[in-house]
């Protein structure tokens, strides 16, 4: 009952909005540009839609463009222009806008009724780099434009997605801004993030491969600190790691774990791709590949990729580091002379897409 209340409650709101836009409208914005970013379903997430939001505020010198951010609540004191999601004042803004940036879906705008604007422009600037594990949802989105961080991702846009070239923006996405990259490698390993994908399956078999990974690594590495994303645990009693020394990461926290670890420890997740953005390790630990092609599906090609891929739990071992640093070195740059990222390492991310997303507008 609660839920349908909300759906309704929502509705009503959307009509209304609709029904007094037209009456705002000769008021409003003053022949400013409106841009409406939404993202992570209106809660924080410290992300694209936050960076490339940042940004725009920051870089607004003639003051001729009102950026407005969706969010769930007014909690966060250093974003202005807060937009309460789903109230009637942040569906006018939206009505209102020249261009909508998303990150994760339209629900980022509203709730259950989004489909209400889908006739605005709406750019899809992502959460994750589109590339590892296949996302057959989104294959459908009719977005007007896809952002793409290299070559390697465009051409999955073209063959998967189905989109003409004229609507992929080349101009990676915003947290690409935020990183610095290495002249070379890491040549040692000081910190190391674990972060697997989410399964609803394979729950015992992810439990030993965190086991084993991290087991491991302390055995030959004492060293090295660990870092595991939060949510990687939320199957299991925490008692069963408490013998090891790691360092548990809150999503909100991902982004600083990007930046300070050497190594990445994954089986499918996009995050991936930032590492190699920065020059950094990665390792795929992919012990349930079959399974996971079958019933999920992968867009990379195995001999044509970045990293260490791993599909043997007996691969994890006393050689287990050397290993990661030796394939590395040689894999990732040869996938990058084929497939580079955009605009060579200048921190113009935010600001190519924003370019670019304004030319399409016009």
């Amino acid at each position: 009952m609660f839920y349908i209340c909300k759906v309704i409650t929502v509705l009503i709101k959307v009509i209304i909005s609709f029904l007094v836009f037209p009456l705002c409208k000769p008021f409003s914005n003053k022949n400013k540009k409106v841009v409406v970013i939404g993202t992570r379903n209106g809660n924080q997430g410290n992300d694209n839609g936050e960076v490339f939001y940042s940004y725009l505020n920051d870089n607004n010198d003639n003051d001729d463009l009102l950026v407005y951010l969706i969010r769930r609540s007014k909690n966060e004191e250093k974003y202005k222009n807060i937009l309460i999601k789903n109230s009637i004042r942040a569906n006018i803004k939206i009505l209102s806008a020249d261009i909508l940036y998303i990150t994760h879906s339209e629900s980022d705008l509203i709730d259950f009724w989004w489909r209400f604007v889908t006739y605005k422009k709406i750019v899809f600037i992502q959460h994750g780099v589109i590339g590892i594990k296949r996302l057959p949802e989104y294959e459908k989105k009719k977005f007007s434009l896809f952002v793409s961080s290299n070559n390697y991702e465009y051409e999955i846009l073209i063959k998967y997605y189905n989109i003409c070239s004229e609507r992929i923006v080349k101009s990676g996405i915003p947290r690409f801004d935020n990183y610095t990259i290495l002249n070379e490698a890491p040549q040692k390993i000081k910190k190391c993030l674990v972060m697997f994908t989410w399964r609803k399956f394979y729950k015992d078999e992810q439990s030993i491969r965190l086991k084993r990974v991290i087991s491991t690594i302390i055995r030959n590495e004492p060293s090295i600190k660990i870092y595991v994303a939060s949510h990687e645990l939320s199957d299991y009693s925490l008692s069963e790691f408490e013998f090891y020394n790691i360092n548990y990461v809150e999503s909100i926290d991902i982004q600083n774990a990007i930046k300070e670890c050497d190594l990445l420890i994954t089986d499918y997740s996009s995050i991936a791709w930032d590492f190699l953005y920065q020059n950094k390790l990665i390792c795929f630990i992919q012990t349930d590949y079959l399974e996971y092609v079958f019933n999920e599906g992968v867009y990379f090609h195995c001999d044509d990729f970045f990293g260490y891929i791993i599909r043997d739990l007996s691969d994890i071992n006393d050689a287990f580091i050397s290993e990661i640093l030796r394939v590395n070195k040689l894999n990732n740059q040869e996938f990058l002379k084929r497939y580079p990222f955009y605009i060579n390492y200048k921190k113009k991310h935010s600001e190519l897409l924003f370019l670019e997303t304004m030319e399409y507008n016009r």
